[in-house]
């Protein structure tokens, strides 16, 4: 995914959580740990996606099962149990506004954390595996100390876009760091802020051996 989509893709992102913790609020206010649910979630292992949950243990004890045919995937029933009183990620339900009439679903905002509580196997067969999940708190202390280390790790200094680029570096994901400072370079209409990002991607293309396309942001520098 090159930087101008992920750019684009964030403000997305942002709208949309906000969108979800305006239907938290009206759905779940007043609530107590009395009103604790539980949702379904169907599918194969390498295509795990937690966003979206629903309701109906049955019908995706199903799609989990077809998940079977392909030898490459193991088919996946979670099962994630739901405090709202105790709950700070945002989530909302989405019947009645979802493109798809009569399913009741239910959308988890992206910083939703989930701890595995239990797997087991589904009517003994080694293929079909029933995954226990419990959503998490921020007050949850092996949760907040996990979050604490990764914002260490993960330049706090730094901010926005500037703060993912740096991430993706380290994590050696040099092209979409590329693409995310070729945009912000591209966007900033400060002439001061102009050299950084030539040397920032100066750098990501010394790291690469690119040292002729290195050579030209670092010339820029002075110009």
């Amino acid at each position: 995914m090159d930087g101008h989509i992920i750019t684009h893709l964030g403000f997305f992102i942002g709208d949309l959580h906000r969108q979800i913790e305006q239907l938290h609020q009206k759905q779940y206010a007043g609530i107590t740990a009395d009103d604790t649910f539980t949702l379904y979630r169907g599918q194969g292992l390498s295509t795990a996606d937690f966003e979206q949950m629903i309701k109906d243990r049955e019908v995706f004890s199903t799609f989990a099962e077809s998940n079977q045919a392909s030898p490459d995937l193991c088919g996946i029933l979670f099962v994630m149990k739901v405090n709202p009183s105790q709950s700070t990620a945002p989530f909302a339900s989405i019947a009645g506004i979802n493109q798809f009439q009569g399913e009741e679903e239910v959308l988890f905002s992206m910083n939703s954390v989930f701890r595995i509580q239990d797997i087991k196997q589904m009517g003994g067969n080694n293929r079909l595996y029933e995954i226990d999940l419990i959503l998490t708190a921020d007050n949850d202390p092996e949760l907040s100390k996990f979050t604490d280390y990764i914002r260490q790790e993960s330049f706090p200094d730094s901010e926005g876009w500037y703060r993912l680029g740096m991430v993706l570096i380290k994590m050696g994901q040099f092209d979409k760091a590329e693409d995310i400072y070729q945009v912000l370079l591209n966007q900033t209409k400060d002439d001061e802020d102009k050299p950084h990002f030539y040397h920032l991607l100066g750098s990501i293309n010394k790291d690469q051996g690119k040292y002729q396309d290195a050579l030209t942001f670092y010339e820029k520098i002075t110009c």
